[in-house]
This record gives structure tokens, C-alpha cells and sequence, in this order.
């Protein structure tokens, strides 16, 4: 009997050592678990806005352009632009404008002021110096159809058989064509100096103010060259 209750507290003791030592082991094996991983996201990289350029503009000059023109006022130019050019930009020479007084030919500056002045019929002053007649140098001849020794004493007609060469006239030269004035005999030598010369008649239509009818009146007494 006794050995009987010997055996059965040394199981009681077994077993107790046994569950021990499991929950030990759980403990243990709780405790060794890796900690949870944490996903982390990182926000999208920002790409900055692309800024454009500024278009660089083509150079100016700006000429302040006065007296006996259309629209007299400040104008942009291109750089090597000359006197003739300020002149077509600012509408063109007004009527009784005095282009003879100016070099049409001179190159503008930055900054620069041209001033168109008007012809006057004021007569010189007494006391002005006498030019001789020898130091005058004579104005260029007009190629004509007939002989320069032509007297021409009005406008020019149709029968007269006479005719203006286009490409070389002064401006005295195209006023003696019908239907042409001063400020009409100006408009064709800015457009002539802007197109480098005319390449055909019918390029007077291209002039402002020169339609099929006035071009009619002007194509016979005129030429290229």
C-alpha cells in the first residue's frame, strides 16, 4: 500500500515537472517571435514646373520722326534702317514736304530725330551769299525715248512720246508724270528704295495710291530704265 502511494506522488511529481516545463517552453517561444515589420511608403518625388524662356526679341532703334509727314511720332526700326525708311514707317511724306532738304540715303542712330520740313516760296534775303552760276553742279538728265534737248514745260501726255525712266528719276523727274504731286512722286521713290528698283511697270500699282486707272494715265510716259 505504501509503495503504492510512493509510485503515485512520484507521477504527481512527473507530471507537474512536465507541464512546467511546457509552459516554460511556450512562454519562451512566444516571447522569441520576430516583432511585426512596419511598411513604410515614401511620398512620390515632385518634379518642379519647367519654366520657358523668354523669346529674345529681334534689336530695334527707335527714331523720333517729326515735321511734314503722315503721321509724324516715335517708330521702331530695324539696325542700318536710313532716312527713307523713317519716312515710309511714319506714313510718308505729307503733302508740300520738302525732301530735296534731306539726305534719304543716311543711315539712322538710336535716339536719333529726322525732321521733314515743307518747301517755302520765300525769296533769300539780301544779305545772303550769291552762289555763281558755274558752282552749280547740273542736275543728272533723265533718260528719255526722244531727245534730252525735249523741252518739257508741263505734264507729260501720251502723244508727247516722251517717257520717264522709272529706276533713275528724281523726284522733280516722276512730278512731271500725270496725275503725279510731290507727295505721290515720294511714295514711288520709298517704294523703289524699299524694293531695290522696279523690275517691271506694272510695279507702280504696287505703290500706295497708284490704282488701275491713275496707272492707266502714267504707264505711257514711263520706262525702267
Amino acid at each position: 500500500m505504501q509503495d503504492a502511494r510512493v509510485r503515485a506522488a512520484l507521477l504527481a511529481i512527473c507530471l507537474l515537472c512536465l507541464f512546467g516545463s511546457g509552459a516554460v517552453l511556450y512562454s519562451g517561444h512566444r516571447q522569441a517571435q520576430a516583432p511585426p515589420v512596419v511598411i513604410t511608403t515614401t511620398p512620390p518625388e515632385v518634379t518642379p514646373p519647367v519654366v520657358p524662356l523668354p523669346v529674345a526679341q529681334a534689336p530695334r532703334i527707335y527714331i523720333d520722326v517729326a515735321g511734314a509727314v503722315r503721321r509724324p511720332s516715335l517708330y521702331a526700326l530695324p539696325p542700318g534702317s536710313r532716312v527713307m525708311q523713317a519716312i515710309v514707317a511714319a506714313g510718308g511724306p505729307a503733302d508740300g514736304a520738302d525732301l530735296d532738304s534731306v539726305n534719304l540715303a543716311q543711315k539712322l542712330a538710336d535716339g536719333e530725330k529726322i525732321f521733314i520740313p515743307k518747301r517755302t516760296l520765300t525769296p533769300a534775303a539780301p544779305d545772303s551769299p550769291i552762289v555763281p552760276a558755274a558752282a552749280v553742279s547740273p542736275r543728272p538728265v533723265v533718260k528719255i525715248a526722244k531727245s534730252s534737248q525735249t523741252s518739257r514745260s508741263s505734264k507729260l501726255t501720251a502723244d508727247s512720246g516722251l517717257q520717264i525712266a522709272l529706276n533713275t528719276a528724281t523726284l522733280d523727274d516722276l512730278q512731271e508724270l500725270p496725275t503725279v504731286g510731290p507727295a505721290m512722286a515720294a511714295r514711288i521713290l520709298a517704294y523703289r528704295a524699299q524694293a531695290g528698283g522696279f523690275g517691271k511697270v506694272e510695279d507702280l500699282m504696287l505703290v500706295p495710291g497708284i490704282g488701275p486707272k491713275k496707272f492707266a494715265k502714267i504707264a505711257p510716259c514711263v520706262k525702267l530704265n
